[in-house]
């Protein structure tokens, strides 16, 4: 688990509740994997950035049966694009989550 906090990293306006943490927690078991991130803000509208997209590589996985973003299937994919989708590389499986979303559940099932 790890948590990012972020603010304009300028001034004090932390104080009157503008900055950010997001929540990120990884869990593996013997046939899946689960990573969730979850965005807060101070006074409910600060937003350090308006969306933030991730790219994440899981090596030593041959393979994944299905990948799941918030319940729903992704679709398996060549390369990686700015579009959600899962594909295989040379050392194991990637996955693009894209930009806008406050509230992040995948799930990587081999």
């Amino acid at each position: 688990n790890f948590d990012l906090y972020e603010d304009d990293g300028e001034s004090v306006n932390y104080r009157r509740g503008e900055w950010q943490r997001t929540g990120l927690t990884f869990t593996q078991s013997t046939n899946s994997l689960l990573f969730s991130a979850r965005v807060k803000s101070g006074n409910g509208t600060y937003r350090s950035h308006s969306g933030r997209g991730y790219e994440i590589y899981v090596h030593g996985i041959a393979s994944a049966g299905q990948v799941l973003l918030n319940g729903a299937a992704i679709p398996r994919q060549n390369s990686p694009s700015a579009t959600a989708g899962w594909g295989l590389g040379p050392s194991g499986v990637w996955i693009v989550i894209p930009r806008g979303l406050a509230q992040i559940d995948l799930r990587i099932e081999w």
